[in-house]
């Protein structure tokens, strides 16, 4: 839902290595398979959300809001 955090390197080490590139969390789940990999090795991280106006965060969050016909 657009919070992110960088993935702790005792995780990136346990992913397939398709995937070992990715340095945020974000990046890794964009896709269906990398959200199977962090479902498998992620772990607990503290995460931030991006305030500043058409950040990441913010986008990543419009977009769920219209996959899921949510009105802001």
């Amino acid at each position: 839902m657009g919070f992110d955090a960088p993935i702790p390197a005792a995780t990136l080490a346990k992913l397939a290595p398709p995937y070992r590139h990715c340095k945020n969390i974000s990046e890794l789940v964009a896709t269906e398979q990398g959200r199977s990999q962090w479902r498998m090795h992620g772990q607990s991280v503290d995460l931030s959300f991006d305030l500043r106006a058409n950040s990441a965060s913010w986008l990543q969050l419009a977009r769920y809001m219209f996959y899921k016909r949510i009105s802001p």
